[in-house]
């Protein structure tokens, strides 16, 4: 790939010939100045951390969210998020509702769509 800048050649996200930084989104190559990239990075490791939908999409407290409860799907607003620890094992995320409690890994989709192709109860 060749710099947008000077045309040198781009290796490993930086320019050879002038320095300048490029980020790598979805395979496609931005120029991003040096503060940019540090800023993505920061973030990202923020994102990171946050619980996850069962179908791979981060959570925050307010966010619309879906459940296989009871053999429906039903949807609720998450009103926050808690770890159970466990020695030995990973921290089990439960995301709290109105109605009540659910296991995040195992009933929480981001869509109604994602529910539905989710399968069955667990």
């Amino acid at each position: 790939m060749r710099c947008e800048l000077c045309s040198g050649e781009v290796s490993r996200c930086r320019c050879g010939r002038c320095g300048a930084q490029y980020y790598v989104n979805r395979g496609v190559h931005l120029l991003a100045p040096g503060w940019v990239i540090r800023e993505i990075k920061r973030l990202r490791a923020i994102v990171d951390k946050l619980p996850k939908t069962k179908d791979g999409v981060p959570m925050a407290p307010g966010m619309e969210l879906f459940v296989r409860y009871g053999g429906r799907i039903t949807s609720g607003f998450a009103r926050g998020f808690f770890q159970h620890r466990f020695s030995g094992k990973p921290p089990l995320w439960k995301v709290r509702f109105a109605w009540g409690d659910v296991d995040v890994a195992k009933q929480c989709y981001s869509t109604r769509e994602a529910a539905e192709k989710g399968g069955s109860d667990e």
